[in-house]
Protein backbone atom coordinates (compact mmCIF):
# COMPACT_ATOMS: atom_id res chain seq x y z
CA UNK A 1 0.00 0.00 0.00
CA UNK A 2 3.16 2.42 0.66
CA UNK A 3 4.31 1.91 -2.72
CA UNK A 4 3.40 2.90 -6.44
CA UNK A 5 2.44 -0.12 -8.05
CA UNK A 6 4.82 1.08 -11.18
CA UNK A 7 7.98 1.36 -9.40
CA UNK A 8 6.71 -2.41 -7.76
CA UNK A 9 6.85 -3.68 -11.65
CA UNK A 10 9.57 -1.98 -12.52
CA UNK A 11 11.51 -3.57 -9.61
CA UNK A 12 10.21 -7.62 -10.43
CA UNK A 13 9.28 -7.36 -13.81
CA UNK A 14 13.27 -8.48 -14.80
CA UNK A 15 12.94 -11.38 -11.89
CA UNK A 16 10.28 -12.86 -14.16
CA UNK A 17 11.96 -12.42 -17.05
CA UNK A 18 12.01 -16.36 -18.29
CA UNK A 19 8.54 -16.26 -18.42
CA UNK A 20 9.03 -14.01 -21.61
CA UNK A 21 5.71 -14.02 -23.31
CA UNK A 22 4.34 -12.08 -20.09
CA UNK A 23 6.58 -9.10 -20.52
CA UNK A 24 5.56 -9.09 -24.48
CA UNK A 25 1.36 -9.06 -23.28
CA UNK A 26 1.86 -6.62 -20.68
CA UNK A 27 3.09 -4.02 -23.32
CA UNK A 28 1.17 -4.90 -26.16
CA UNK A 29 -2.22 -4.62 -27.06
CA UNK A 30 -3.69 -6.02 -23.27
CA UNK A 31 -5.82 -4.29 -20.80
CA UNK A 32 -2.40 -2.93 -18.94
CA UNK A 33 -0.77 -1.63 -22.25
CA UNK A 34 -3.78 -0.11 -23.59
CA UNK A 35 -5.15 1.91 -20.41
CA UNK A 36 -5.61 5.59 -20.72
CA UNK A 37 -6.93 8.30 -18.55
CA UNK A 38 -10.90 8.26 -18.38
CA UNK A 39 -11.99 10.90 -20.37
CA UNK A 40 -10.39 8.82 -23.66
CA UNK A 41 -12.48 5.32 -23.22
CA UNK A 42 -15.73 4.67 -25.37
CA UNK A 43 -18.49 3.78 -23.22
CA UNK A 44 -20.53 2.96 -26.35
CA UNK A 45 -18.35 -0.18 -26.96
CA UNK A 46 -20.55 -1.62 -24.17
CA UNK A 47 -24.00 -2.95 -24.75
CA UNK A 48 -26.77 -1.82 -23.54
CA UNK A 49 -28.83 -3.76 -21.28
CA UNK A 50 -32.36 -2.50 -20.01
CA UNK A 51 -32.64 -4.61 -17.01
CA UNK A 52 -29.20 -3.44 -15.38
CA UNK A 53 -31.20 -3.83 -11.79
CA UNK A 54 -32.52 -6.77 -12.39
CA UNK A 55 -29.13 -8.61 -13.59
CA UNK A 56 -26.98 -7.08 -11.00
CA UNK A 57 -29.32 -8.54 -8.14
CA UNK A 58 -29.13 -12.01 -10.20
CA UNK A 59 -25.60 -11.90 -10.14
CA UNK A 60 -25.35 -10.61 -6.46
CA UNK A 61 -27.64 -13.20 -4.99
CA UNK A 62 -26.84 -16.56 -7.04
CA UNK A 63 -25.93 -19.33 -5.31
CA UNK A 64 -24.78 -22.39 -7.63
CA UNK A 65 -21.03 -22.58 -6.37
CA UNK A 66 -19.52 -24.76 -4.68
CA UNK A 67 -16.67 -25.44 -2.05
CA UNK A 68 -15.38 -29.23 -2.18
CA UNK A 69 -15.12 -29.21 1.81
CA UNK A 70 -18.76 -28.95 1.55
CA UNK A 71 -20.77 -29.42 -1.50
CA UNK A 72 -24.20 -29.08 -0.72
CA UNK A 73 -23.55 -25.23 0.44
CA UNK A 74 -23.97 -23.74 -2.65
CA UNK A 75 -22.25 -20.32 -2.35
CA UNK A 76 -22.27 -16.95 -4.28
CA UNK A 77 -19.91 -15.30 -5.87
CA UNK A 78 -17.03 -14.47 -3.64
CA UNK A 79 -18.26 -10.85 -2.75
CA UNK A 80 -17.20 -11.07 0.21
CA UNK A 81 -13.76 -11.31 -0.05
CA UNK A 82 -12.44 -8.29 -2.14
CA UNK A 83 -8.85 -8.68 -1.38
CA UNK A 84 -8.34 -10.75 -4.70
CA UNK A 85 -9.83 -12.63 -7.36
CA UNK A 86 -11.60 -9.69 -8.91
CA UNK A 87 -10.96 -11.50 -12.79
CA UNK A 88 -12.85 -14.35 -11.95
CA UNK A 89 -15.88 -12.96 -10.46
CA UNK A 90 -16.06 -10.42 -13.73
CA UNK A 91 -15.86 -13.94 -15.68
CA UNK A 92 -18.64 -15.46 -14.03
CA UNK A 93 -20.82 -12.60 -14.40
CA UNK A 94 -20.19 -12.32 -17.96
CA UNK A 95 -21.30 -16.66 -18.14
CA UNK A 96 -24.17 -16.30 -16.21
CA UNK A 97 -25.53 -12.94 -17.69
CA UNK A 98 -24.81 -14.45 -21.42
CA UNK A 99 -26.89 -17.88 -19.87
CA UNK A 100 -30.05 -15.79 -18.81
CA UNK A 101 -30.21 -14.23 -21.93
CA UNK A 102 -29.19 -10.59 -20.90
CA UNK A 103 -26.41 -8.40 -22.70
CA UNK A 104 -23.17 -9.61 -22.35
CA UNK A 105 -20.85 -7.35 -19.86
CA UNK A 106 -17.76 -5.23 -21.46
CA UNK A 107 -15.03 -5.65 -18.34
CA UNK A 108 -13.53 -2.04 -17.36
CA UNK A 109 -10.02 -2.70 -16.14
CA UNK A 110 -8.64 0.58 -13.82
CA UNK A 111 -5.23 0.47 -12.92
CA UNK A 112 -3.36 2.84 -10.07
CA UNK A 113 -2.34 2.59 -6.48
CA UNK A 114 -6.22 1.76 -5.69
CA UNK A 115 -7.70 1.73 -2.24
CA UNK A 116 -10.93 0.69 -1.22
CA UNK A 117 -12.54 1.07 2.42
CA UNK A 118 -14.72 -2.02 3.23
CA UNK A 119 -16.11 -3.70 6.11
CA UNK A 120 -15.04 -6.97 4.26
CA UNK A 121 -11.36 -6.95 5.32
CA UNK A 122 -9.67 -7.50 8.97
CA UNK A 123 -7.71 -3.69 8.37
CA UNK A 124 -11.16 -2.06 7.07
CA UNK A 125 -9.56 -1.46 3.12
CA UNK A 126 -8.43 -3.49 0.74
CA UNK A 127 -5.29 -1.96 -1.83
CA UNK A 128 -4.35 -3.65 -5.41
CA UNK A 129 -2.27 -2.25 -8.63
CA UNK A 130 -5.60 -3.25 -10.37
CA UNK A 131 -9.08 -4.12 -10.80
CA UNK A 132 -11.60 -5.15 -13.30
CA UNK A 133 -15.55 -5.54 -12.98
CA UNK A 134 -18.49 -5.79 -15.46
CA UNK A 135 -19.35 -2.61 -17.54
CA UNK A 136 -23.10 -2.54 -19.26
CA UNK A 137 -24.56 0.31 -20.27
CA UNK A 138 -28.38 1.68 -18.90
CA UNK A 139 -31.54 2.49 -21.11
CA UNK A 140 -30.01 5.77 -21.05
CA UNK A 141 -26.51 5.04 -22.18
CA UNK A 142 -24.60 5.64 -19.22
CA UNK A 143 -21.81 3.23 -18.30
CA UNK A 144 -22.55 1.35 -15.46
CA UNK A 145 -20.26 -0.80 -13.06
CA UNK A 146 -21.57 -4.05 -11.83
CA UNK A 147 -19.38 -4.64 -8.48
CA UNK A 148 -21.24 -6.09 -6.00
CA UNK A 149 -17.62 -6.47 -3.95
CA UNK A 150 -17.42 -2.46 -3.92
CA UNK A 151 -21.31 -1.47 -3.53
CA UNK A 152 -23.59 -4.82 -3.01
CA UNK A 153 -26.63 -2.50 -3.24
CA UNK A 154 -27.08 -1.24 -6.87
CA UNK A 155 -25.15 -0.98 -9.91
CA UNK A 156 -22.54 2.12 -9.91
CA UNK A 157 -22.18 4.80 -12.85
CA UNK A 158 -18.22 4.33 -13.81
CA UNK A 159 -17.25 7.47 -12.87
CA UNK A 160 -18.36 7.33 -9.22
CA UNK A 161 -16.89 3.07 -8.92
CA UNK A 162 -13.32 4.74 -9.75
CA UNK A 163 -13.96 7.80 -6.90
CA UNK A 164 -14.05 4.27 -4.46
CA UNK A 165 -10.15 3.95 -5.42
CA UNK A 166 -8.56 6.60 -5.90
CA UNK A 167 -8.69 10.14 -4.64
CA UNK A 168 -9.32 11.84 -8.82
CA UNK A 169 -10.40 10.00 -11.84
CA UNK A 170 -7.05 11.63 -13.42
CA UNK A 171 -5.36 8.97 -10.74
CA UNK A 172 -6.00 6.04 -12.41
CA UNK A 173 -5.75 4.65 -15.94
CA UNK A 174 -8.31 2.32 -17.81
CA UNK A 175 -9.16 -0.05 -20.02
CA UNK A 176 -12.80 -0.96 -21.46
CA UNK A 177 -12.32 -4.52 -23.03
CA UNK A 178 -14.46 -7.39 -24.20
CA UNK A 179 -15.90 -9.82 -22.50
CA UNK A 180 -13.13 -12.43 -22.94
CA UNK A 181 -10.33 -10.72 -21.41
CA UNK A 182 -9.86 -12.28 -18.40
CA UNK A 183 -6.41 -11.10 -17.01
CA UNK A 184 -4.83 -7.74 -17.43
CA UNK A 185 -2.12 -8.90 -19.39
CA UNK A 186 -4.59 -10.49 -22.08
CA UNK A 187 -5.52 -9.05 -25.43
CA UNK A 188 -8.12 -6.20 -24.78
CA UNK A 189 -10.18 -7.05 -27.96
CA UNK A 190 -10.07 -11.03 -27.37
CA UNK A 191 -12.84 -12.70 -29.24
CA UNK A 192 -11.94 -15.80 -27.52
CA UNK A 193 -13.32 -17.18 -24.38
CA UNK A 194 -10.56 -19.65 -23.92
CA UNK A 195 -9.04 -17.78 -21.14
CA UNK A 196 -12.26 -17.82 -19.45
CA UNK A 197 -13.75 -21.00 -19.44
CA UNK A 198 -12.73 -22.48 -16.28
CA UNK A 199 -13.55 -19.43 -13.90
CA UNK A 200 -16.31 -21.08 -11.87
CA UNK A 201 -13.65 -24.02 -11.44
CA UNK A 202 -11.14 -21.43 -10.59
CA UNK A 203 -13.11 -19.45 -7.68
CA UNK A 204 -13.10 -22.25 -5.37
CA UNK A 205 -9.57 -21.42 -3.56
CA UNK A 206 -11.21 -17.94 -3.28
CA UNK A 207 -14.34 -19.05 -1.86
CA UNK A 208 -12.49 -20.64 0.78
CA UNK A 209 -10.55 -17.88 1.58
CA UNK A 210 -13.79 -15.76 1.61
CA UNK A 211 -14.70 -18.13 4.43
CA UNK A 212 -11.85 -17.52 6.42
CA UNK A 213 -11.60 -14.18 5.57
CA UNK A 214 -15.21 -14.08 7.44
CA UNK A 215 -14.27 -16.53 10.41
CA UNK A 216 -10.95 -14.34 11.09
CA UNK A 217 -13.30 -11.52 11.92
CA UNK A 218 -15.53 -13.38 14.21
CA UNK A 219 -18.41 -13.00 12.06
CA UNK A 220 -21.26 -15.79 11.43
CA UNK A 221 -19.79 -17.27 7.60
CA UNK A 222 -22.98 -19.40 7.74
CA UNK A 223 -25.05 -17.03 8.31
CA UNK A 224 -23.49 -14.59 5.35
CA UNK A 225 -22.81 -16.95 3.17
CA UNK A 226 -26.15 -18.52 3.44
CA UNK A 227 -29.62 -17.01 3.56
CA UNK A 228 -28.59 -13.53 5.17
CA UNK A 229 -25.52 -11.61 3.28
CA UNK A 230 -24.94 -8.10 5.20
CA UNK A 231 -26.81 -6.32 2.27
CA UNK A 232 -30.06 -8.30 2.88
CA UNK A 233 -32.73 -6.10 3.71
CA UNK A 234 -35.05 -7.45 7.35
CA UNK A 235 -38.15 -8.21 6.65
CA UNK A 236 -40.68 -5.24 7.99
Amino acid sequence: PTEDYRAVAKKYLPRITPLGPLTTRLAAGSAYGLANAWSTIDATAAAKEKKIDVLFDYIRDQRELTESADPSFLRRVSWLYPTDGCWIRAAIVGHWAEREKFSTPSRLFIFGNLNVSTTNSPSGTVSWWYHVAPALRNSSGTLMILDPAINPDKPMEAEDWIKTMVPAVSDATLSLCTQYTYEPYDDCDSTSSSNDLDAETDIESYLRRERQNLISMHRDADEELGDNPPWKKPVP
